[in-house]
Parts: C-alpha cells; structure tokens; sequence
C-alpha cells in the first residue's frame, strides 16, 4: 500500500462512503438468467479527451513498467443497465484502460487542472468500466481471499477473489461477458476453471463511481475437492480460505473496500 495511506482511517472511510452495493432485488432486477452487452458509441465528451488521454499515458506509462492499454468496456453507472425478460442488458461502448487509470485520482492533479468543469464531472460522476467480483466459498463454507501484491494503493490490502475488469479479446462473440470475465479471472488468480465450480449465481452490483468501478457481484461455489488445486498468481502474496467467524476478526482497514461492502451486503462481515 502507497506510505501515504498506511494507518489513515480518515481517507479509508470516505473511500468506503463513496461505494454502494445494490442487490438486484433493490435494483428491481428479479428472475435474471442472463446477461448480454448492448454495444453503443463513445459518448461524445470522452471522445474530446482522446489527445489528453494519450499525453497522460505517456507519462504514466513510463512509471508503470507492464502497463498496457488493452481494451475494456465503459458504461454510464447505472442508466446503462436495464432487466428486460430476465435478460440484464447493459449498454456498453468501447474504451481502453488508459481512460480506465485517466478517470480515477490515479491522474494526477497536473492533468485535472486541464479538464473543464463539465470534463470532472463525467469523469467522477458518470464514467465506469465494466468488472467482476466473485465471492467465492469452498464446499464447506469458507471464502476465498487473496493479499493484493506490490507496494500500489491496494498493496497489501485483502480482497475477493476472483476480480478484475472485463477485457474485449478476452470475450468471445455470443458469450456472457460478465460469465466470460468471471472465468478468466477465477483462472488467472487462482488456477481454477469451470469444471471446479458448482454454481455462479450473479447477485449485487459494486458502483464506485468517482473511482470509475462497477462491476458484478457473483457467488461462486467451489465443488467438493476443488481447493486443493488453488495457485496463488503473481498478484497475490497470499491466498486463503476463511471461514465468516476469520473473515470478521479482520480490521476493516486491512481490507480492500470491495471486499467489506461485497460481504456486509452479503450479511457476512459487520
């Protein structure tokens, strides 16, 4: 975690009040089977941010070693999504991760005194990209949590695993892209596949507007058997099944937010 953020439960707490997590029934979203992507354009005020956009991945790029600008979806909160016959369909337009960082505090103050009024206000207030959460528990009831690697904001910090964004080339054509997303992350942080899991059921969403998240919450039940083939990935330092009693033993501050909003939500931490 950045030194700046270590033992400052001030900045921790307006973190967590700047998230929510709906459940689909407050949403009004009931009997959803599935999910499918309506792809739309770029709104047009991100498309004047293009150029400020590229200036800002220079510099960020030359301090973020491995950083690419691979493709992922935006959205507009939650004017984007609607149920339709049991089918959530989101409405979707392409965009890279280099909007992605742009859009958060991890900007920098150089590159905000250049936007308009009107430019922070999208960029805090109505501009998202796609991700999924999974919270995931073995056949006996525990969950899994990874420790976040490296020395970044969320270093060190507890977090559910899998969770990621959704990437385009990761998403076949016809395919849920949350369930693609899903899967691909469950694969890549924990050596998981599909032939582990017993039953994904999608149930809340995790909006955190002005740090541009929202993404979908899912449990994930692990067959009989399938935690003995866990592997921990390069971005985790460790990884563990805990059981509720373990998982409310740990401060809060330890904890990334979406970890304790997915499962206060969920009734699990207090």
């Amino acid at each position: 975690m950045e030194q700046r953020l270590l033992n400052n439960p001030e900045y921790w707490d307006n973190f967590y009040a700047r998230y929510s997590f709906p459940s689909f029934e407050e949403l009004g979203f009931n009997n959803v089977k599935r999910t499918e992507l309506e792809i739309v354009e770029q709104p047009r005020i991100l498309n004047n941010l293009h150029s400020l956009i590229n200036d800002f991945w220079a510099d960020y790029s030359m301090t973020t070693p491995g950083a690419k600008r691979n493709l992922k979806y935006g959205v507009m909160g939650t004017e984007s999504i609607e149920n339709v016959d049991g089918v959530l369909k989101v409405r979707a337009f392409e965009m890279d991760y280099a909007t992605t960082v742009f859009s958060s505090d991890r900007r920098g103050e150089h590159y905000t005194s250049l936007l308009t009024q009107s430019e922070q206000g999208f960029l805090q207030n109505k501009l998202a990209t796609l991700g999924v959460i999974g919270i995931t528990q073995d056949h006996a009831g525990r969950y899994l949590v990874g420790t976040k690697a490296g020395t970044r904001i969320t270093g060190g910090l507890k977090e559910p695993l899998p969770m990621g964004m959704i990437d385009l080339h990761k998403t076949p054509n016809g395919f849920d892209p949350f369930m693609s997303g899903l899967l691909n992350e469950l694969h890549e942080e924990t050596g998981l596949y599909l032939r582990n899991v017993a039953e994904i059921r999608p149930t809340h969403f995790s909006i955190g507007m002005n740090y541009g998240d929202f993404a979908l919450i899912s449990d994930v039940k692990l067959r009989q058997g399938a935690e003995e083939f866990v592997k921990i990935s390069n971005e985790h330092s460790y990884i563990a099944f805990l059981s509720k009693e373990e998982i409310k033993q740990v401060n809060k501050y330890e904890m990334n937010p979406v970890l304790v909003g997915s499962l206060t939500a969920k009734g699990v931490y207090e």
